[in-house]
Parts: C-alpha cells; structure tokens; sequence
C-alpha cells in the first residue's frame, strides 16, 4: 500500500505534505517566542565572562554593562563619557553588550 504523504526522492522517502497538527504547531510557537533568560541574567553572564589583566578595564566593562542594562538617559550620558575616556576602544563591546540585551 502507498502512502500518499510520502514519495521517494533520491532514493529516500521523504515527506510532501505538511502535518497539520496543531498541538505541535503551537509547542513549536511557544518554544520559539518563551523568552530562554531575562536580561539580568544576560547581563551577570557577560559580566562574569569578562577576562582582561587590567583590572580597570574589567572594572569600566561591567560598569558598561550595568549601564547599558539601566537604559535611560543618564546612563546613556555615563557611556558616552567613558567612551570618550578610552577613545573609542570599548565601542564594540557596547554594541555587543546593546545586542545581547534587546
């Protein structure tokens, strides 16, 4: 007997309908969209991941954690300074930090 949802490609079978379950439909949703971990828990990940010989610079990198965590305007005022103060060279890490945390 042949079954209709299946067809042999390549000399596999493979199928060529979709499965309409919607149970599985809507675990597959729910998996996808349940946010996997808060951004404090981000944020004490990065932070703890963090590994340089300068004690100063792993001090202003978590501090430029914190601050992007805080997100508003004063913060924003604080990373521009410290940005200012190492000229430009923790402009990646910012923008690494701003993308984990979205």
């Amino acid at each position: 007997m042949i079954n209709q949802k299946h067809t042999w490609i390549h000399g596999f079978k493979q199928k060529t309908s979709i499965d309409l379950d919607q149970d599985r439909a809507n675990e597959i949703i729910r998996e996808n969209f349940e946010p996997k971990a808060n951004k404090i828990d981000i944020a004490c990940r990065l932070s703890e991941s963090i590994n340089d010989k300068d004690n100063k610079l792993v001090f202003t990198k978590r501090q430029l954690i914190d601050l992007v965590l805080k997100d508003n305007a004063e913060s924003e005022q604080e990373i521009k300074r410290l940005l200012n103060q190492y000229r430009g060279q923790l402009n990646g890490y910012v923008s690494h930090i701003r993308q984990e945390l979205e």
